[in-house]
């Protein structure tokens, strides 16, 4: 299945972080990594920061896994601080695990995290949910954080391969690509939206077989 990084395209309903270096708040938590280039702090116990992300593709009809990352140090801090990732969607939160950051940059994954207000999570949910950070201390202590990011991996509709492909690349004549022509069109699609969508040599099949649907005769 495809995979989207989404990432922070405004602050959201948690600003309680301080800017530390950078344009603004979520300039700062975008990619690529830039460690002390761009990032926010936090000196005060329980302060949250959240983001609204990008979306994912009109394809997307499903969720199937996803995963938060991110990037933190410990500027200053004793050794019980910590600080963990969270979503919010309607109010409601899950936090990932609370982990005493490094003194220099580190990549911390919380994988699947449960819907927050209980059940399954559906494309409209990521669509709306905000991904932040929240640090947990006895305040004085400085951590800072210089990327976040949301790695969701979904499944697309019969032929919802083709519109998400040629969104991406331009035309493509379904009916006469080969197993070779999917690698290729992965790398390209890999290249054009710059490592945030990831689709995998197993996914490959899937691919050629929702683009060349009998029913379906385009030529995006």
């Amino acid at each position: 299945m495809p995979t989207n990084t989404l990432i922070p395209t405004a602050n959201g309903a948690d600003t309680a972080w301080s800017l530390g270096a950078g344009a603004s708040k979520w300039q700062a938590c975008i990619t690529p990594d830039d460690a002390d280039t761009t990032y926010i702090l936090s000196t005060t116990n329980l302060q949250r920061m959240s983001f609204v992300l990008g979306n994912l593709p009109a394809e997307a009809v499903a969720v199937r896994s996803h995963t938060l990352t991110r990037r933190a140090r410990k500027a200053v801090g004793a050794a019980g601080d910590t600080v963990n990732s969270f979503l919010l969607l309607s109010g409601s939160y899950t936090h990932g695990s609370a982990v005493n950051p490094a003194g220099s940059y580190t990549d911390y994954e919380s994988a699947d995290l449960a819907r927050p207000g209980g059940g399954l999570w559906s494309v409209a949910d990521v669509n709306a949910a905000e991904a932040g950070v929240r640090y947990n201390g006895t305040g004085g202590d400085e951590n800072r954080v210089t990327t976040l990011k949301w790695a969701v991996e979904w499944s697309a509709e019969e032929g919802g391969w083709a519109s998400f492909v040629g969104g991406i690349v331009g035309p493509v004549v379904g009916a006469a690509l080969l197993l070779h022509d999917i690698a290729r069109l992965a790398a390209m699609i890999r290249q054009k939206t710059h490592g945030r969508t990831i689709i995998l040599p197993a996914e490959w099949p899937a691919m050629l077989a929702g683009m060349r649907h009998p029913r379906r005769r385009y030529a995006l």
